[in-house]
């Protein structure tokens, strides 16, 4: 049986998105025995360092992601927001 990762989760510093402290995430991985485990927190890499650090003392490949949103350029005043972009 192939071992469950989760490639989409959101810590703690995805600020109203979720709860989850890093520490209490990588034990319950380890505890589940996944072999690795990612983040994607929305809109920085704030946890990445210590994510990654505490992945590897508990045996756990770290998978680091973010989920970003691209906007067109918000200085641009010529731009009209209901005129698609390309």
């Amino acid at each position: 049986m192939t071992p469950f990762i989760h490639l989409h989760l959101h810590s703690c510093y995805s600020l109203l998105a979720s709860t989850v402290r890093l520490e209490a995430l990588i034990a319950r991985a380890k505890a589940l025995k996944m072999p690795a485990l990612a983040i994607t927190d929305q809109g920085n890499l704030f946890a990445a360092v210590g994510f990654h650090l505490a992945c590897l003392k508990a045996g756990i490949k770290p998978i680091m992601g973010a989920q970003v949103y691209v906007v067109p350029d918000r200085h641009d005043k010529t731009a009209r927001p209901d005129q698609e972009t390309r």
